[in-house]
């Protein structure tokens, strides 16, 4: 900044740190276990959790969304807003996906955007 007196500098402002959440599935042990989960905001909601500016990792599974909701009864999860999924080969864009888990892999349902011609 350029002030009457000369240059001043001004501290440089950075994001937040993000905070991590893991959720432990059952499962065979050679596979993982571990959900991590890369969140801005986190509040409880009832008997399930929000995040916001969120990235969930599983195995090669990566999803990035503006929001997320974690249900532990399924365990299921449901991201929505600006939402990318990766699966370590590939990747898609959604305007929605769920997750849920059987038998420690993941199932993932995906709500296209829709376009107008």
């Amino acid at each position: 900044t350029v002030t009457e007196r000369g240059v001043e500098d001004k501290p440089i402002i950075w994001a937040p740190a993000p905070r991590y959440d893991v959720v432990r599935l059952r499962g065979k042990r050679s596979e993982p276990k571990e959900i991590w989960i890369e969140h801005a905001v986190r509040r409880r909601v009832g008997k399930e959790i929000e995040y916001e500016l969120v990235t969930l990792s599983y195995d090669a599974l990566t999803v990035y969304a503006g929001w997320l909701r974690y249900d532990p009864r399924g365990p299921r999860f449901i991201a929505v807003g600006t939402v990318r999924v990766e699966d370590g080969k590939q990747g898609v864009n959604a305007q929605r996906a769920e997750i849920r888990f059987r038998s420690g892999k993941p199932i993932v349902s995906l709500v296209m955007p829709v376009y107008d011609r």
